[in-house]
């Protein structure tokens, strides 16, 4: 079960699982995807800091929230009882409203960020990001990450269904078991067709 909620709404009434989004879409789907795999009902919140507050870096941005409080970042009022069970984030944006969950339950909300943070990891409960987050892989990770081989990603039933159906006929002829390899579009900033090719194995 998924409602989603506008960004002026507080911060309260939660369903058991928060998804703290972003506004972008790579992000939000890997937030997604494990609230999905949990199957608890969850609701997702886009509540991100102002474009004068993204202009800090991110430790600058949560001393500015300790001291100040969420609304100095344009994040609203802090949050409001009750307090959901779960809070997952993912993407720098979504670090201070998942910092504001935790504190004001006073930790009874546990918090999972997906991607490697920019900022100390110990601000959550556990990370969960693919080893090339971080340069050294495990040796360098902080003790609560738990690193995943790539990004996480979930695709509905419907569209996998969809899939065997559309590629029946050309995989009838390849030996089993087989597996599927999803591959991404360029990202705005790192990626681009032209330099995909070099990075593939």
């Amino acid at each position: 079960m998924r409602r989603s909620l506008g960004a002026a709404r507080s911060l309260s009434n939660w369903a058991p699982v928060l998804v703290l989004g972003n506004g972008a879409a790579g992000a939000e789907k890997q937030a997604i995807a494990l609230a999905d795999a949990l199957g608890l009902p969850y609701q997702v919140e886009r509540r991100v800091p102002s474009r004068a507050a993204m202009r800090l870096p991110l430790p600058t941005q949560l001393a500015v929230q300790s001291l100040l409080g969420p609304h100095a970042l344009g994040l609203g009022e802090p949050p409001q009882p009750p307090f959901p069970l779960l809070a997952i984030s993912c993407g720098r944006a979504s670090v201070p409203a998942s910092v504001a969950v935790r504190e004001a339950s006073g930790r009874a909300t546990a918090t999972v960020h997906v991607q490697r943070p920019l900022c100390d990891a110990s601000r959550f409960d556990m990370v969960v990001a693919p080893r090339h987050d971080f340069a050294g892989g495990e040796r360098s990770a902080p003790p609560n990450a738990l690193l995943t081989a790539g990004a996480l990603g979930g695709l509905p039933a419907e569209a996998r269904e969809r899939a065997r159906e559309e590629w029946a006929a050309t995989a009838s002829a390849l030996p089993r078991p087989r597996v599927a390899l999803l591959v991404g579009g360029p990202v705005t900033r790192r990626c681009s067709s032209t330099r995909a090719p070099d990075r593939a194995p």
